[in-house]
């Protein structure tokens, strides 16, 4: 219909709490629908039972970090968006050629109107 669902559905993750409740807040309070969660695993998990445009995960996390993350994502939703969030950049250098994975790798502390720049991107493909 004329009317498309503006809204992109996002899934939230990074094992800081207080940073995953206030930017799932703040992008609720932007008009996006959030899901979030501090464990990877939790997160994969809610991407087995949801669809999602678009993952924002933190790099370094227990258990499963947010390039290994992403990839398990892609293989469930060939179309989601990753946007890779960390406050290791030299950690990243290690992890290989993931640069064309991403939509974006923002380091920490984030950016706000650089990752909302990213949604609004995102948010014209879908």
């Amino acid at each position: 219909g004329l009317y498309m669902s503006t809204s992109l559905d996002i899934l939230l993750v990074d094992d800081d709490s207080a940073l995953v409740k206030t930017l799932s807040m703040f992008l609720q309070y932007e008009g996006y629908n959030v899901m979030s969660t501090t464990d990877p695993l939790e997160a994969y998990k809610l991407a087995t039972e949801n669809h999602f445009d678009l993952l924002i995960a933190d790099y370094n996390m227990n258990d499963m970090n947010g390039i290994e993350l992403a990839a398990k994502c892609r293989e469930l939703h060939n179309d989601i968006s990753t946007i890779l969030i960390t406050g290791y950049w030299d950690k990243l250098s290690e992890a290989g050629d993931i640069y064309d994975d991403f939509r974006a790798i923002l380091p920490k502390p984030l950016d706000i109107d650089r990752l909302l720049d990213e949604l609004n991107a995102v948010k014209s493909t879908h």
